[in-house]
C-alpha cells in the first residue's frame, strides 16, 4: 500500500490505516508531522478521528 503524501490545502487524505495508525500512536515521526500538517487544514479528517477515539470509548 502506498503511502498518501498529504498537501495541505489540498483534497488528498491519509488512507484509514494511517489514521488509525495515527490514533494508535504507530506512526514514525516524519508521517505523524505530515499528517499533522494535513489535519491543520482538514476538518473532515480531523472528525473520522474524534469519531473514531469516541466510539472506541463506547465499547
Amino acid at each position: 500500500m502506498q503511502s498518501v503524501k498529504y498537501k495541505s490545502k489540498k483534497k488528498l487524505h491519509p488512507t484509514d490505516k494511517e489514521l488509525a495508525n495515527f490514533i494508535d500512536n504507530k506512526l514514525t515521526s516524519q508521517k505523524r508531522k505530515r499528517l499533522l500538517s494535513h489535519l491543520i487544514y482538514c476538518d473532515s479528517c480531523i472528525n473520522i478521528i474524534i469519531e473514531t477515539i469516541i466510539n472506541s470509548k463506547k465499547k
